[in-house]
């Protein structure tokens, strides 16, 4: 396999992940739920054989350290070689991201639906977006103050981590800006006036 252009992208969020610290695979699967979920997904049982692959490409090394909880654990770090990797992988362009939303797809039906169908999703969506666009913003606000005091920016891998909060914010606030501009044309507009509102019994 090669070391970049052949590797799985959750390789590299990993490799990304341990430039924080050095952590055990139940530590970076928390900290992959908690800094890196909105913009990679990936199942607790990809970690591991995720970091036995790179431990056997040379990319990351453990050491065994005792643990609380019963057996001694592994703690993975970076060696230099998966540094470089990742650093020579993170250069290169970005592949195009595949664009899929389904929720885009429903409203693509929503001027044949009864408003009150479309409306009530909506508020759905909103609320989900909308709840994510907090949490990201209050670990932005964590993080951010935590760095604040000196130097002045936060180093290179608290930088990362508020650039990729950044984008996330920006993505739920634009999603709960399209859910308040869908309703207001859904309830506003000549189209939706001539609709029914509700689902007509036994449609």
């Amino acid at each position: 396999m090669s070391m970049t252009t052949d590797r799985p992208t959750l390789h590299f969020v990993l490799l990304a992940l341990l430039t924080l610290r050095a952590q055990s695979g139940f530590d970076l699967s928390r900290t992959f739920t908690e800094v890196a979920s909105h913009y990679w997904s990936a199942r607790h049982s990809q970690i591991y054989p995720a970091l036995a692959r790179l431990e056997a490409d040379g990319l990351v090394e453990h050491r065994r350290e005792p643990s609380e909880r019963g057996p001694e654990r592994k703690v993975f770090s970076l060696t230099s070689g998966g540094r470089d990797a990742l650093l020579g992988w993170a250069a290169e362009p970005a592949d195009e991201a595949p664009l899929r939303d389904e929720q885009t797809v429903k409203a693509l039906c929503y001027g044949l639906l009864p408003t009150e169908v479309a409306l009530s999703q909506l508020r759905e969506v909103r609320e989900r977006h909308a709840r994510r666009l907090e949490e990201y913003s209050t670990l932005e606000g964590q993080i951010a103050s935590a760095s604040s005091a000196a130097p002045p920016l936060p180093d290179p891998a608290r930088l990362g981590i508020l650039l990729t909060l950044r984008r996330g914010i920006t993505f739920e606030s634009g999603y709960v800006e399209w859910c308040d501009a869908a309703t207001e044309l859904l309830t506003t507009s000549d189209v939706a006036a001539s609709r029914p509102r509700k689902a007509t019994p036994g449609a």
